[in-house]
């Protein structure tokens, strides 16, 4: 780094089509950053704020990006996060107007006077950027990119990821459904791990068909089943979930956000 930047190392969080340009602008830069790490492996969404890799921060001053460290041992000089109500840093309580300002793209590209709108409403607001809710941005760039990211982050070709989008579409009225509170959602179980295919197809057929979907899944093989709101889901409905439906049924690790339009919870284990 040419000059001080007030920090010395980034640290990062889970893969998904963000961060994976953060990553790639920090590398453009020869800026230092790694990968929040829990026992060895890179985190996922469900576990990026325990990681335990301090070693490889101690010492130095570190800029966190959508990750926590459960040790007190790493000097963090500044947060950059969306995810996390009220934590220090957090901009997940911004709505699609704020879809720039509250991305962790734009505070990353901020630094280094760069713009990188679409990808930013995408990953902030997808539901509605598509509604064409997000200044600046049309709702055709955004789904175009969407499934741009979805075919490189599965190794799919585009019209894979269209034609997977389609497929939900066309069933999702088959699917088992429950009503959070007066709201009708449909339960998916795509069956596999992580942000597979099928994750991550369902969630723009449940935009692009305005239905709210429950998918349960789980971030790695052996860990919980979560169940994560998505779709076309108000604000509303992500309260309801979080203070009511959730709770009442068992579901912990909550987190959500209602201005962005998801929740999740995890269900116990027996």
């Amino acid at each position: 780094m040419s000059k001080d930047l007030g920090f010395d190392i980034v640290a990062y969080g889970a893969d998904d089509p963000e961060m994976r340009r953060i990553v790639e602008i920090l590398n453009e830069r020869n800026i230092p950053c790694l990968p929040a790490k829990k026992n060895g492996d890179r985190v996922h969404a469900g576990n990026a704020y325990e990681a335990d890799n301090t070693e490889d921060f101690i010492g130095k001053r570190v800029l966190i990006i959508e990750c926590a460290f459960v040790a007190d041992k790493v000097d963090v000089v500044r947060v950059i996060d969306h995810h996390r109500p009220g934590m220090p840093g957090d901009h997940a309580h911004m709505d699609s107007e704020q879809f720039w300002e509250a991305s962790s793209l734009a505070r990353i590209l901020a630094i280094f006077g760069q713009d990188d709108r679409v990808l930013a409403a995408m990953d902030h607001c997808f539901n509605k950027a598509v509604q064409g809710l997000c200044p600046g941005v049309t709702s055709e760039e955004v789904l175009e990119m969407k499934i741009r990211q979805i075919a490189k982050g599965t190794g799919v070709s585009d019209k894979e990821a269209m034609d997977a989008i389609d497929l939900f579409r066309s069933s999702l009225g088959s699917f088992p459904s429950h009503f959070i509170g007066n709201v009708e959602v449909m339960m998916i179980e795509p069956g596999s791990i992580g942000y597979s295919l099928e994750y991550l197809t369902a969630q723009v057929a449940a935009v692009l068909e305005k239905r709210a979907i429950l998918l349960a899944v789980k971030d790695s093989e052996n860990e919980q089943t979560r169940l994560h709101l998505c779709g076309d889901v108000k604000a509303e409905t992500i309260d309801h979930f979080l203070n009511v439906w959730a709770p009442c049924r068992g579901l912990e690790k909550l987190y959500g956000s209602p201005a962005r339009g998801y929740a999740g919870g995890y269900v116990k284990k027996e």
